[in-house]
């Protein structure tokens, strides 16, 4: 038979031989391919339900070929029979015979089409070997297996006891692909379903150093799960991550982990080892940990086995926390450093605004330990008066320190009368403590020229209130407006800053005479005033009565000034 376009016509008979046909239809254009071909009966003239409906039929199909006059017979006809409730071009027709070991070549649409609008399958298959029951290859761009449904039932579904229930290969693309053309709802490409508690709803596996499961999207999630424990990522190879996230853009502010929490206790990332190091950043080329906004605190650790928090190697900050509500880093019972920090390029740990910068409770080795090639821990806050950089109840160790400033000593007015800053006072004696063991210096404002009690130069009023441990804002927190050194006069009773190292403004007088820089300064005879130092000749050497100087000029005082503020670096004597 030639393999050009053919006319085919097709017969359906009650009776095996002779008889009148009940149906005839004649196709054109129909294709052989190595004796065979393929003809959708009823697509020309449909068939009438009457002629299917419950008989025992027999096909007879004539071909003619192109030049050939006369239609050719093929014998002898075949046994067919039907659906007793046929709808369609073709009713329920089915073929007794079958198809093994042909191969059947086409360039059609679709190489098998089939339309099932009743409520059962288009192709029900079974197989009780090892071998796939459908195979389907597209040597080109085109799909091995599509299914389509255009309700809520299934576009391919597979069904397996013990093995695949759906398996997808592929040399060199993709395995199985799932897309969805809806473009809103919660719709899904792929979905998978399982109902044991140790079994997978989807199971990517990759048995190179590739990827097992790879989600991407232009905008949204690229894989959104949702569960108790939403994304569970268990590895057993030393050297890799469970879970490992990367974002490849360049600029904006993405992420390669995000985690997010609605509960007030829970927490947007939990990390945790039962040997070695909960959270650790290496080698990062911006900041190790950065925490742009809090409500409450920045980063908090608790009960670290080693260091709470370690970095090592970071190019800018080791840990930035940007805005916290109360704590810009807690750390709660570290079993060795609270902090460490390794090497970073620019602050070890940068805490910009924050209710504490920096809280470390429990520590049995350091609380903080920072190791920087210019400054260890840089401290500083808002506010021109500069107050707590860096405050501390305990000792400080230091093998050596710097001053751009002064040092001061908290003390207490034990006078009768205000101080102000300026002023020159002198011991008066102890007060209750403000810390537990170290009584409170008392002082009052000096008030005799040459005072050997002079105890220096008074800078700022000082409140002593102590922020309650766990403050929020809001809640018993700081004051607006609050600050360590307010402003104004100090009463009797309260508490001031009073300089003992370094450079001060003091009210000066010139009634011992004109002050120029670098003369030696004691109390005054007016109250609260500094005055030239009176001089006494001890075997021919002129000197400063001892115990009584406090300081050195700064600057000159002329005696037309009578008063006046002059800088004088405060050095007891």
């Amino acid at each position: 038979m030639a393999q050009n376009p053919n006319l085919a016509e097709s017969r359906v008979y009650d009776v095996p031989a002779g008889g009148e046909p009940l149906w005839t239809e004649t196709q054109e254009g129909v294709m052989v391919q190595g004796g065979a071909f393929t003809a959708l009966l009823g697509s020309v003239n449909g068939i009438p339900p009457e002629v299917l409906a419950g008989k025992e039929l027999w096909l007879a199909v004539a071909v003619r070929g192109p030049g050939e006059g006369e239609f050719t017979l093929l014998a002898p006809r075949q046994g067919v029979s039907a659906a007793s409730s046929p709808t369609g071009a073709a009713g329920g027709m089915t073929c007794p015979h079958d198809h093994f070991g042909e191969t059947w070549t086409g360039s059609g649409s679709s190489g098998l089409n089939i339309t099932n609008t009743g409520a059962g399958n288009g192709i029900t298959l079974h197989n009780n070997s090892q071998f796939a029951t459908l195979l389907a290859y597209n040597a080109s761009s085109g799909t091995g297996v599509y299914g389509s449904s255009s309700t809520s039932g299934k576009g391919v579904w597979g069904f397996s006891t013990t093995g695949f229930g759906v398996y997808g290969e592929s040399p060199r693309g993709t395995g199985v692909y799932g897309t969805t053309a809806i473009t809103t709802g919660t719709t899904s490409g792929v979905v998978g379903v399982v109902s044991s508690p140790d079994g997978y709803g989807v199971y990517g596996m990759n048995t190179t150093n590739g990827t097992g499961v790879y989600g991407y999207s232009n905008g949204g999630a690229g894989v959104n799960a949702r569960g108790a424990n939403a994304v569970v990522g268990i590895s057993s190879s030393p050297g890799y991550a469970a879970i490992y996230g990367r974002n490849d853009a360049t600029t904006g502010t993405g992420s390669g982990i995000w985690g997010e929490a609605k509960s007030p206790d829970g927490y947007g990332g939990y990390f945790k080892n039962t040997a070695g190091d909960g959270v650790r950043v290496e080698s990062v080329g911006g900041n190790g940990v950065y925490v742009h906004s809090a409500t409450d605190n920045g980063v908090e650790v608790r009960s670290a086995g080693d260091h709470g928090v370690k970095v090592e190697s970071a190019y800018y900050d080791g840990v930035f926390v940007n805005s916290a509500g109360i704590h810009g880093l807690y750390v709660n019972s570290a079993g060795g450093n609270g902090v460490l920090v390794g090497s970073a390029v620019d602050s070890g740990v940068y805490v910009q605004s924050a209710h504490k910068g920096l809280y470390v409770e429990s520590s049995e080795l350091y609380g903080v330990h920072a190791f920087g090639k210019w400054m260890g821990v840089w401290g500083e806050v808002e506010g021109t008066r500069h107050d707590w950089g860096l405050h501390t109840t305990d000792y400080i160790y230091a093998l050596s320190y710097f001053l751009l400033g002064s040092v001061m000593h908290v003390m207490q007015n034990g006078g009768s009368e205000p101080l102000e800053p300026g002023d020159v006072v002198v011991f008066s004696g102890l007060g209750a403590p403000l810390e537990e063991g170290v009584p409170t210096v008392q002082v009052a404002k000096a008030a005799s020229a040459n005072s050997t009690g002079v105890a220096g130069v008074v800078f700022s009023r000082y409140n002593p209130l102590i922020v309650p441990e766990n403050a929020k804002p809001g809640e018993d927190s700081m004051p607006s407006g609050w600050e360590f050194m307010p402003a104004g006069p100090v009463p009797p009773g309260e508490y001031l800053t009073v300089v003992i190292q370094g450079p001060a403004q003091v009210k000066a007088s010139a009634v011992a005479g004109p002050i120029r820089s670098g003369d030696l300064l004691s109390s005054a005879p007016e109250a609260g005033y500094a005055a030239k130092a009176a001089e006494v000749s001890l075997g021919g050497v002129k000197m400063a009565l001892p115990g009584t100087v406090f300081g050195k000029a700064l600057e000159a005082l002329d005696a037309g000034q009578d008063t006046g503020l002059v800088w004088v670096c405060v050095t007891l004597q």
